[in-house]
């Protein structure tokens, strides 16, 4: 996790792919049906945060872990009706929409059923991790 809070805005990491790019170095691919809403739910405030809280290794530091492939392997991902994987995929088709990561979030706490204080709490939670390190 990046130690700069500037930095924290992207993190974690993924991508999804559309265009068959090579994936070169430290990269893992991962296929399968819905990988789309995989990719939603990991990049979003909410997949963060529960990665960060049941599913990794060993912590470097308070803030240090690793997104490695077998702790994504048991990484639960809700389940979804029909409505709200339209609702998750119509923003994914609006990437270029400028708060898509607020929009993520959003529809994310509704799946869950998430009130506004549980919401503010994950939405500062990696912002925490590095003022609490400090």
């Amino acid at each position: 996790m990046p130690s700069q809070v500037n930095l924290l805005q992207n993190y974690p990491y993924f991508y999804l792919d559309a265009e068959n790019f090579y994936a070169e170095a430290t990269n893992f691919i991962m296929t399968g049906a819905n990988i789309d809403l995989i990719y939603l739910f990991l990049s979003s405030e909410l997949g963060f945060f529960a990665f960060s809280k049941f599913y990794t290794g060993p912590q470097f530091d308070a803030t240090g872990f690793r997104y490695k492939k077998a702790y994504l392997d048991e990484t639960y991902v809700p389940k979804l009706n029909n409505l709200q994987t339209l609702a998750l995929r119509n923003v994914l088709n609006n990437l270029n929409k400028k708060d898509i990561d607020q929009e993520i979030s959003k529809v994310w706490a509704k799946i869950i059923g998430l009130d506004d204080e549980e919401i503010a709490f994950i939405n500062s939670y990696k912002k925490n991790l590095l003022i609490s390190s400090r």
